[in-house]
């Protein structure tokens, strides 16, 4: 699989690497979403829960998996909340689906409905033709599981426009639902207002709507002995009582707001009770002696707009008042229950909102209580024997929340749970009520919230009698929606371990707490052991520009500590309480007030976690973060592009680039100016000698003086035809002092991703392709065309230390992550391309891998020495980071994706191999400084080569050659010659003498 990364250099190693260990750096489930719409009780006490979920999702101590698509789930839970089995509904792969409506029957099967995406529907039905202004709302579903989660049967159902559906159960086992079956016939004949099915799945009777404009009926309830009532601005059947037909042209049906029908079991019609006050009913529910409880709202003006004290504009927007009703079992009038939105608060210049408030779900419990869910925005009171005054909503975003209200057997409010301080969020407000108590539906979290994605929701609380604003949660959800990447990983020298830098957005747990990303994303640090322990994650405190990275470049120096390079959006002005050696603070007091660009920035971070310094880098674009290099006693070394203002003229900014040094504790010691012009995406890496090497885009006109005069490179004319214009690779190589010794172009249509050093002063890089075609000057040219057609394939080569290229090759990662090795080697890891695989099951216990990984070993000729693909897989997203431990082991780092994805750093062992062999000395004498060819088998796994103890420079040429530089100090005579791979020395039993 491998000669997808290299086409055409396969050598596969058949044995498989071992994973030591992988440390997801995320919440701890495979990720998802969670989102709750319907529950219902049996007759043991048990709940039900329905609604729609994605991914992979911990449902109290039972997983619920799916698929990254909206799916229909059924939840039970014990009386305790404690969850028996969940269950989501089987469906095709890519169709969506949610279930809106559940409900017991007395034979303890379920029965849900929900809705379906007409194009994607798990039901492989013709939904016949639609009525006039159809819309998805259209196309519902209704299914029946057993006591034991397993799905029975289901059926398309056809609603009317802009309907929720409902379904109600009997004791017998039939369903009832707000809709019916899908038209058989010609013609668009408009969905049944109410239907029955059998328990198998038959449908029995159907109601059907009258002639002309389609009415709906939003609220249902059944009795247990199977009576149906039906709640809204529906139309007057038939048979109660006849009309006398119309002389002329058919006349519409009129319309009866308030209007409560009961039919009987058969579909009968029974009869029908008028509340001339209600504009919309919203719920129906039956109490214990067979009361029915009606749940209605009253629409009003809600928003008025004023300026200067005149008004402008009124909108229909929602209730301002609400009414509970109670009914005999004949439709009798016992008592009704007022609330009433009042007051107006301000909602922005010029701009007042009056309240709303409006009734979501009424349900009545065996004790005769009333409970009542509503939406309550600004201030509202219950009036009443004992009048009640609320509050609650965002009034900032006009978001409301939900208020849980109880009414005693007699109509009278007796009070209230939730409000704007409130767990409760706003959603269905569905609920179930019990002896004392009810148990409400929750709605998702506040999209308007800063405090990042939950990893946790609790979709059920109870409120008790007696106990205002005391809400008990139910049951909790853990959904695992923080987000994270590793984007450098760096070895920790001496105390052994791993530095790691990237960003994440959410929660993250850590070993003592957790991470909060106060706002959008925010920068990670870590710390982990040998083994894979966190010792430490600490967040930046800053948030960063969600679209772009925030990490760059991070390197630790040899006392530990870690340097950081990224960029990030950051308003002082706005920003939240920092701690004093967090990155937001360490950067607060660089920045003016009314700062708001986004600004790169280069940082320390100490052993301990915490930001030793940070510092803004002025630039005048966003799209630039420097590279940053780090030497062992902790000085720092950056290259980037500033902008150089005329100030007196303010004419546009030209640019000049950057070679600066840093001490350890981030003051600026020396800076050097390298030329004139703007260089981009600046790749920086150390080189032997104290020499460094830098690669960038030349994103105009650049001019650099050199040891041997000025270089300048021109802009590329614009292509023909017009296409997206290209930019100039450079590369040039310079002293510490930033003298540069030579500069060279690279080519073009190409952007180097990563730039690393061998010990001889060859270059490693990787790039990207950004045309169909690119020519790269080897000897002789090598021309690349585009692999896949639309995708984006990358380029790795390798450079003499004069910059010329020795060979290149293509492949079909843009920016694999590379990591030198001795002997001149070089590992490359990427996340192999394909369709991703179904979710495994999560398993704690054993190391699970990062994703399907293509790794390969090349020799500085680049031969492919071994490859490895590693066959167990979870969802891969990307390697952002590669490293070679001291005994051979692969460190890869990035992000692999569940979902919603995360980051993580895993530890690679490559498959054990015979030792190396050496069979020849070539030659067997020889003088210092001269070449040593050391003949034999899996010479590709030596990683030193000692002569006399002392280690000599190598290069691995094959598996059967590596060609080794004899030192010059080496004194004459008899040489010892040994050769390490991994924590394997093997002496070599050849006699070498030098003159």
């Amino acid at each position: 699989m491998l000669s997808r990364v290299l086409p055409g250099q396969a050598q596969t190693v058949p044995a498989s690497p071992t994973w030591q260990w992988v440390q997801p750096l995320r919440p701890p489930t495979l990720g998802g979403s969670f989102r709750a719409e319907a529950v219902a009780r049996d007759r043991h006490g048990d709940y039900y829960l329905t609604g729609s979920f994605e991914g992979t999702v911990l449902v109290g101590d039972v997983w619920l998996r799916g698929r990254a698509q909206e799916q229909a789930f059924v939840v039970r839970l014990g009386p305790d909340g404690r969850c028996r089995w969940a269950s989501a509904l089987p469906t095709s792969t890519n169709r969506l689906s949610a279930g809106q409506s559940i409900a017991v029957d007395g034979t303890g099967h379920i029965w849900v409905s929900g809705s379906t995406d007409p194009d994607k529907t798990g039901l492989d039905v013709d939904w016949g033709p639609a009525p006039p202004g159809a819309r998805d709302s259209l196309y519902h579903f209704v299914a029946r599981l057993d006591s034991a989660g397993r799905w029975q049967w289901q059926h398309p159902v056809r609603l009317l426009p802009a309907l929720r559906s409902r379904v109600a159960a009997d004791a017998q086992g039939h369903g009832y639902l707000n809709g019916g079956p899908l038209a058989t016939g010609p013609g668009k004949a408009a969905p049944p207002l109410a239907s029955r099915l059998s328990a198998a799945g038959t449908w029995e009777w159907a109601l059907a709507t009258g002639p002309g404009r389609p009415l709906r009926s939003p609220a249902l309830a059944v009795s247990p002995a199977g009576a149906l009532y039906l709640g809204g601005p529906i139309p007057r059947p038939a048979p109660l009582p006849p009309r006398p037909k119309p002389q002329g042209p058919v006349a519409a049906t009129p319309l009866h707001k308030g209007l409560v029908l009961a039919l009987y079991p058969n579909g009968e019609p029974h009869w029908q009770a008028q509340v001339p006050e209600v504009t919309l009913m919203q719920s129906l529910s039956v109490g214990p002696a067979g009361e029915i409880l009606v749940a209605a709202n009253l629409e009003q003006p809600t928003v008025t707009r004023f300026y200067n004290g005149r008004r402008l504009l009124e909108s229909r927007l929602q209730s301002r008042q609400l009414l509970v009703t109670s009914l005999s079992s004949t439709g009798q009038r016992r008592w009704q229950a007022w609330a009433a939105a009042t007051g107006t608060h301000y909602a922005g210049p010029g701009l007042y909102a009056e309240s709303t408030l409006a009734a979501r779900e009424v349900s009545v419990g065996p004790d005769g209580q009333v409970w009542l869910s509503c939406a309550l925005l600004g201030s509202a009171t219950l009036s009443g024997v004992q009048p009640m005054s609320l509050s609650g909503g965002n009034l900032d975003h006009r978001r409301p929340s939900l208020l849980l209200v109880r009414l005693d057997a007699q109509g009278h409010w007796r009070g209230a749970s939730g409000g704007r301080s409130s767990e409760l969020k706003m959603g269905s407000g569905q609920l179930v009520a019990n002896a004392n108590s009810a148990i409400v539906v929750n709605g998702p979290a506040d999209p308007y919230s800063f405090a990042g994605q939950s990893e946790a929701t609790i979709p059920l609380f109870e409120a008790t009698a007696g106990q205002s604003d005391q809400l008990r949660p139910l049951l909790s959800v853990d959904c695992g929606t923080g987000e994270s990447t590793v984007s450098t990983l760096a070895p920790l020298p001496h105390a052994g371990g791993w530095l790691v830098a990237g960003s994440f957005a959410g929660q993250l747990p850590t070993p003592d707490g957790r991470l909060d990303a106060s706002s959008g994303h925010d920068v990670l640090t870590g710390q982990l052991a040998d083994n894979g322990t966190v010792r430490w994650l600490r967040a930046g405190g800053l948030p960063w520009q969600s679209d772009v990275p925030a990490i760059g470049t991070a390197v630790s120096d040899s006392s530990g500590r870690l340097l950081v390079t990224g960029r990030c959006r950051f308003s002082p002005e706005d920003a939240p309480a920092a701690s004093a050696n967090s990155l937001q603070a360490r950067l607060h007091s660089a920045l003016p007030r009314n700062h708001r660009e986004v600004m790169p920035f280069v940082g320390q971070v100490g052993r301990d976690g915490q930001w030793r310094w940070a510092h803004y880098l002025p630039n005048d674009y966003s799209d630039a973060i420097p590279d940053v290099a780090a030497a062992p006693d902790g000085r720092s070394w950056l290259a980037y592009s500033r902008p150089v203002r005329d100030t007196a003229s303010w004419s546009p900014p030209g640019f000049e680039v950057l070679f600066q040094q840093r001490d350890p504790e981030g003051r600026l010691t020396a800076e050097k100016v390298l030329g004139r012009g703007n260089l981009r995406n600046i790749r920086l890496a150390p080189g032997p000698g104290a020499a460094w090497y830098l690669a960038g885009e030349v994103a105009d006109s650049l001019v650099l003086t050199t040891a041997h005069g000025q270089v300048r490179f021109r802009p590329l004319p614009p292509p023909t035809p017009p296409q997206e214009q290209q930019h100039q690779q450079v590369l040039l190589k310079m002293a510490a002092s930033g003298r540069v010794a030579w500069a060279r172009p690279l080519g073009t249509s190409l952007t180097v991703q990563a730039l690393a050093a061998a010990p001889a002063g060859e270059l490693w890089l990787t790039a990207q392709l950004t045309t169909d075609s690119v020519t790269v000057p080897t000897q002789p040219p090598s021309k690349f065309k585009r692999l896949l057609q639309d995708r984006t394939c990358g380029l790795l080569g390798r450079l003499d230390s004069t910059g010329a290229w020795r060979w290149a090759r293509q492949g079909l990662d843009p920016a694999p992550a590379i990591a030198p090795a001795p002997g001149n080697q070089l590992f490359v890891a990427t996340a192999l391309v394909g369709e991703p695989s179904p979710l495994p099951p999560p398993d704690t216990t054993q190391p699970t891998p990062p994703g399907r990984l293509a790794i390969s070993q090349l020799s500085a000729r680049g031969q492919v020495l071994a490859e490895w693909d590693p066959e167990e897989a979870l969802h891969y997203q990307e390697v952002s980071a590669l490293r070679v431990a001291p005994n051979g082991d692969l460190l890869l780092a990035g992000a692999f994706s569940a979902n919603s994805h995360g980051g993580y750093v895993a530890r690679l062992q490559p498959p054990a191999r015979p030792a190396p062999v050496v069979q020849q000395l070539l030659p067997p004498r020889l003088a210092p400084g001269t070449t040593l060819e050391l003949q034999g088998t899996g010479l590709d796994q030596v990683q030193q080569v000692l002569l006399n103890e002392v280690a000599a420079d190598f290069e691995t040429v094959s598996a059967q050659l590596l060609r080794v530089r004899v030192p010059v100090g080496i004194p004459p005579g008899k040489v010892r010659v040994a050769v390490r791979a991994g924590t394997t020395s093997v002496t070599v039993p050849l006699t070498l003498r030098v003159r």
